[in-house]
């Protein structure tokens, strides 16, 4: 979205009072829907452009705040590396590399501390207030 208030503006248009907006917005990801990737906002950030539109934030979760992001972001890496290699080259490369890139994520999720301030995803809850 490259204008935020022009687009939570036309939402909270269309919302009844007392609606509700349910939002996902990356934070920490490769750049994707390329060349259309514009911004990347915080959780103060979301919080501002939604109270600044009339909506109140009823629920925000940070996705990922875990060190299995570090082990998803590798292999977001390896992916686009691979991406002119042959399928079966790929193929075999996913089934081992990136799979044990995978594994290795899911234990240091279990392992280590979560981090609230580096996380893949915002997922928010918002209801516009009159």
């Amino acid at each position: 979205v490259f204008n935020p208030d022009a687009f939570l503006s036309d939402i909270v248009r269309v919302l009844k009072p007392g609606g509700k907006l349910l939002l996902t917005v990356p934070f920490v990801w490769d750049e994707h829907e390329q060349p259309y990737d514009y911004a990347r906002y915080s959780s103060f950030g979301l919080r501002a452009l939604m109270e600044k539109q009339g909506l109140k934030i009823i629920h925000h979760e940070k996705i990922g705040a875990d060190a299995s992001i570090l082990f998803q972001l590798a292999n977001a890496y390896l992916f686009k590396v691979t991406q002119g290699w042959s399928r079966p080259s790929k193929l075999m490369f996913t089934a081992s590399v990136m799979a044990t890139v995978n594994v290795m994520g899911l234990l240091a999720r279990r392992m280590l501390p979560d981090n609230p301030d580096l996380f893949l995803d915002h997922i928010v809850l918002a209801q516009k207030t009159s």
